[in-house]
């Protein structure tokens, strides 16, 4: 898969925006390390070895903040109440 991208300026940083597809293909998912290289032409990105799969995507994020309401969500109801 091939994408055309810019560098983006968000903050004090510079941003290139990468399509949901690509990462999938990768098994990049957020929070997932990346080293970046280059050859002094090409800027060449990939996950961490090992790392692919390690962050936490976003359905398995809303399976694990489901469980924890489920679990806990009358105490911490009266904890933010309190």
């Amino acid at each position: 898969m091939k994408q055309k991208t810019t560098i983006k300026k968000l903050n004090n940083k510079n941003i290139i925006e990468i399509d949901q597809e690509l990462l999938d293909q990768l098994g990049i998912v957020i929070n997932t390390q990346l080293v970046i290289t280059t050859d002094g032409t090409t800027i060449m990105i990939a996950p961490v070895k090992d790392d692919a799969k390690k962050g936490t995507s976003e359905k398995e994020f809303e399976v694990i903040v489901d469980e924890v309401t489920k679990a806990y969500g009358p105490v911490l109801k009266k904890l933010a109440d309190s």
